[in-house]
């Protein structure tokens, strides 16, 4: 695993991202918390995760675009982008004109932007490492997102009380430009017959070439079978966006103020074990993987329902663990089985479809968690991994699902008679 850091290039995108991520974590809990101190009520809480996930439904717009696009000016743009906009916050706040819809909107915006730089990264991957080496970097990577994102909510609630939110909006500001700066030094070959005739393109045949690249990623999708991949995770996300909604709330009922930085910390760490321990399952096959490991958490996360706030907590931990093994290998598969020059507008149409459900299950979640007790919504969470674990294994064609690297592509990518792939 280590190897890889050998490659220049990924070095820089992983550093990046791990810079990213120092601010964006606890931003990313600081958010949700001053929407819910500045209104103390769930459903705006929910109000703003649904807002914050709105962005991912069009994903597949900003795909062809990262396809026609610099990779490496995307990923600058976007994060300086991002720094500026969460800036916004601490000068309203200066001003004293800061107010719950201020909030929301910088929290939209900058998640317009995240939505780009996503399948940027996603699609740098392949570019920059051999075949082999994409499951360990895909497990840095993940250990990028999820390493810093458990060292700091460890300690966000200390963190908010000692610090101040609005400290955090301006060192995560930072943190955005500096992994700019580091996204600066990654070189990508590029094809010089595709920029040429990218350069020369007029306004109108840049938009029949943005129409077509968008069919084109629509139909690959279509003709594959990714969306039944994709049905049991619309299902399970939609209920996930009704925990992010009541999240902050149900911290509280289970223990005070700081236990809601305690649950985003076994959320992550979780999450960051199963990213890293991903790369000994390669071998495996991925459909008995995904069933044995959702049923597991499913059973974990409902015995942390159950349990008291401690025990709660690290259940809640460890149900985390097998979906952290899951991510890496799907996305693993994903990019193994999908051409590099479609990369960016299929990884694009995915995160839309399977991130449908989010902002309807965040307002849900929002508005149950104003007329219920939240902790009933916690238990959904638990069910809807129960109903992935049902789903794969009523599917003959995603139960029997090889390791990605004994996977044939021709049979689960299916092109109809004449298409043909975009460039």
């Amino acid at each position: 695993m280590v190897n890889v850091f050998k490659n220049r290039n990924f070095s820089f995108l992983f550093i990046g991202r791990l810079i990213t991520n120092l601010g964006d974590s606890i931003y990313a809990i600081a958010a949700m918390w001053l929407v819910f101190n500045l209104t103390n009520d769930p459903f705006y809480t929910g109000l703003a995760s649904a807002i914050v996930f709105i962005p991912q439904l069009f994903g597949f717009i900003f795909g062809p675009l990262v396809d026609r696009l610099s990779l490496k000016f995307t990923l600058i743009i976007t994060q300086v982008m991002e720094g500026l906009l969460i800036l916004c916050v601490p000068v309203a706040s200066y001003f004293n004109v800061l107010n719950v819809w201020i909030v929301i909107i910088v929290m939209f915006l900058a998640s317009v932007f995240s939505e780009i730089s996503y399948p940027a990264q996603s699609s740098i991957l392949p570019r920059i490492l051999k075949e082999e080496d994409l499951v360990h970097g895909n497990s840095l990577m993940s250990f990028a997102y999820q390493g810093i994102d458990f060292a700091l909510t460890a300690v966000s609630g200390l963190l908010l009380v000692y610090i101040g939110v609005i400290n955090i909006y301006i060192v995560d500001s930072i943190t955005f430009i500096l992994a700019g700066i580091m996204f600066l030094n990654i070189n990508i070959k590029n094809n010089q017959k595709t920029d040429d005739k990218k350069s020369k393109a007029g306004l109108k045949e840049i938009i029949s070439n943005y129409k077509k690249d968008l069919k084109v990623g629509l139909n690959f999708v279509k003709n594959s079978f990714i969306p039944k991949l994709l049905i049991p995770l619309v299902i399970a996300n939609g209920l996930f966006g009704m925990i992010n909604a009541i999240l902050p709330a149900f911290s509280i009922s289970k223990g005070g103020d700081e236990y809601y930085g305690y649950y985003m910390a076994a959320w992550s760490v979780g999450m960051l074990l199963g990213s890293l321990i991903a790369p000994l399952f390669q071998k495996f096959p991925i459909g008995r993987v995904i069933i044995l490991s959702t049923f597991i958490s499913f059973i974990i996360w409902f015995v942390s329902f159950l349990s008291n706030p401690v025990l709660s907590l690290i259940l809640f931990g460890i149900a985390n663990v097998t979906l952290g093994i899951v991510n890496v290998l799907i996305f693993t598969m994903f990019q193994t089985l999908i051409p590099e020059e479609l990369l960016g507008r299929v990884f694009a149409v995915i995160s839309s479809i399977s991130s449908i459900a989010l902002p309807f299950g965040s307002i849900l979640g929002g508005f149950l968690g104003s007329i219920i007790d939240s902790s009933y919504v916690y238990l959904m969470g638990a069910i809807s991994l129960l109903f992935v674990s049902v789903y794969w294994i009523v599917y003959p064609k995603l139960r029997n699902l090889p390791s990605y690297n004994k996977m044939n592509k021709e049979n689960y990518i299916f092109f109809e008679k004449g298409q043909e792939i975009s460039q």
